[in-house]
């Protein structure tokens, strides 16, 4: 059994180890979390400190009575890539919320298992938002095939909310032949965790987009040239290649001169955002 702590009177900061928390449940910017390994809960506060630790009851009954009520209005849950934590967000996350969004970048362990339990987790998290509210996604990397296997699963929430715009920021929609090169490496493997096979092209039949998406992909958008990466066949951003990023039934693709990694605070990608993601022009 887990033993419960309420330490709400004193919270605690964390202290690292993103890679291993998975949010299961957002409320007015508080995060109840489940480690990927132990299966303890946690309820974080919106400065990250800890006010309840033990299982999943304690902490959503805590989360209950601390947490800020969360009225209906417009969401946008924002996920990360493979290895890589909420914190990339971090600018962007605050140009949407100068926008009016409730805005939460989700934490999602995704060096330690596949998609198939990250999907269970984004549909929990969904169904936990308000009746009546809109939700809009920016993912980054492999947090858009994330999305798009999340919104393919049944959940109670597709009758509850409004589907917003989504934006997907150097995706591999059709796998990465970079993982699908590397995979074969046991340390790359360990690093790297089960979700790396997942994204190799052989492996990548992920569900349609969803409505009213845009792309933004990197690469040297010059015909004839290589990407950034030499050991790619095509133009990429330095681990995705563009025929691997853009889809024609995208609503909006934007292709930036810049790798991978720089992709999310570019300025151009920061405006993309901004306006794709408000509602009123869009519908």
């Amino acid at each position: 059994m887990i033993a419960a702590i309420d330490v709400s009177a004193h919270p605690i900061p964390t202290l690292g180890g993103l890679q291993n928390w998975a949010d299961r449940r957002v409320q007015g910017g508080w995060r109840l979390q489940e480690h990927a390994l132990s299966g303890r809960c946690r309820l974080l506060d919106d400065h990250c400190r800890c006010h309840a630790s033990g299982d999943f009851e304690t902490c959503r009954a805590a989360m209950d009575r601390l947490a800020p009520p969360q009225n209906a209005g417009s969401v946008v849950l924002m996920l990360h890539g493979l290895g890589r934590t909420r914190q990339i967000f971090r600018k962007l996350a605050r140009g949407l919320e100068a926008e009016g969004h409730q805005v939460y970048r989700l934490s999602w362990p995704s060096t330690r298992c596949g998609f198939a339990i990250h999907a269970d987790h984004l549909v929990e998290i969904l169904n936990g938002l308000p009746a009546g509210s809109t939700v809009c996604f920016v993912t980054f990397s492999a947090g858009g095939p994330l999305l798009r296997i999340a919104l393919a699963r049944p959940g109670a929430w597709a009758s509850r909310l409004t589907l917003g715009p989504t934006v997907m920021i150097g995706p591999p929609n059709r796998g990465s032949r970079l993982a699908g090169m590397v995979a074969p490496w046991a340390p790359i493997r360990w690093l790297h965790g089960p979700l790396l096979k997942e994204l190799a092209p052989e492996r990548a039949g992920y569900p349609p987009l969803p409505p009213h998406t845009t792309i933004i992909a990197g690469g040297r958008g010059r015909r004839g040239w290589a990407g950034f990466n030499p050991l790619l066949p095509d133009d990429n951003d330095g681990m995705v290649c563009l025929s691997e990023a853009c889809l024609p039934e995208a609503e909006r693709t934007v292709i930036l001169p810049a790798w991978h990694g720089f992709l999310v605070n570019h300025p151009t990608t920061i405006a993309t955002v901004i306006a794709a993601l408000r509602i009123p022009s869009n519908f």
